[in-house]
C-alpha cells in the first residue's frame, strides 16, 4: 500500500477476518478483507459499516453493545479477538454451531456476535460476555 500512498491505520487480529487491512488516502477510507464469507460478513458488520455510518456521521456508529450471559461454554486459543456468531434473546447468549470462516448457514439464525478478546481462553456458561446486535 505504500506504492499507492495509503497509510495504514491497522490490520485486524480477528478471527474470523485475518488479515483485514484499513488505511487511508487522504480523506478515501481503504478496506482490504479476507475472501470467505463468514469472515467477508463479520468485517463488514464489526469494522467497515462502523466506519462507514462514522463518515456519514451517524448517531450510533458502533454496534450496539451488551453485557450478557453466555447458555454455553466457550473456549478458544489467546492472540486474537474471536466474533462468534450467536444467538441472543437479551437475556442470555447462545454461541451457534458452524464458526468456520466458510460456513454462512449460522448467519441465517444469528442475530450477534460474542466477542472474545484477544487473551481469553475460556468462558464458562453464566459468564458474562460482551456481545455485539447485528
Amino acid at each position: 500500500m505504500e506504492d499507492a500512498n495509503v497509510e495504514t491505520k491497522f490490520y485486524s487480529k480477528t478471527k474470523p477476518g485475518k488479515p483485514l487491512f484499513f488505511g487511508k488516502k487522504n480523506s478515501v477510507c481503504i478496506f482490504g478483507i479476507p475472501g470467505n464469507p463468514a469472515s467477508v460478513l463479520t468485517c463488514y458488520y464489526e469494522l467497515v459499516r462502523p466506519a462507514l455510518k462514522k463518515y456519514i456521521n451517524h448517531p450510533q456508529p458502533g454496534p450496539i453493545v451488551l453485557q450478557l450471559p453466555l447458555a454455553n461454554s466457550i473456549s478458544k486459543k489467546p492472540g486474537l479477538t474471536h466474533f462468534l456468531k450467536g444467538l441472543t434473546d437479551h437475556k442470555s447468549v447462545t454461541q451457534l454451531q458452524g464458526q468456520e470462516s466458510y460456513i454462512l448457514k449460522s448467519f441465517i439464525s444469528a442475530n450477534c456476535f460474542i466477542v472474545l478478546k484477544e487473551m481469553d481462553v475460556e468462558k464458562k456458561t453464566g459468564d458474562i460476555v460482551e456481545v455485539h446486535l447485528i
